[in-house]
């Protein structure tokens, strides 16, 4: 077996951001539009802070809740899901699939000296440890 992977080599340094005040109807015309199944939102001062996850199953559940009512005008920082500790595009791939096991979150954001330079997908993980076992 080679040596593994790092997350550098399979995350995506091309995503899109929320902050805490951006409105639910704000968030779900962007996972809408370009086809996400979450978002990371980043603190409204530390523009590279990310502070929580914003997933399109946490909008279907208010959607749900809301089915009689009529949508909330209420903001992202209610909705979001708080975010784990971030990775560094430098750990290892076999690192990053521990992290994934412990938490419930599909994707994580990738830090690297206080910058958000990317994120990662448990399909990424996936990919790059079909890359290790049967390259």
């Amino acid at each position: 077996m080679s040596q593994a992977p790092i997350v550098a080599d399979y995350m995506d340094t091309k995503f899109f951001t929320l902050n805490p005040n951006n409105s639910v109807n704000e968030a779900i015309n962007l996972l809408k539009k370009n086809h996400l199944i979450a978002v990371m939102v980043l603190d409204d001062e530390d523009k590279n802070k990310v502070i929580g996850l914003l997933s399109e199953r946490d909008c279907l559940k208010l959607i749900l809740d809301q089915t009689y009512n009529q949508l909330p005008k209420d903001n992202v920082s209610n909705l979001m899901q708080k975010c784990p500790e971030p990775v560094s595009s430098s750990m290892l791939i076999t690192e990053v699939v521990e992290i994934f096991f412990n938490n419930s979150f599909r994707r994580m954001p990738v830090i690297d000296n206080g910058i958000l330079v990317g994120q990662i997908t448990r399909r990424d993980v996936l990919r790059g440890l079909h890359h290790l076992i049967f390259k």
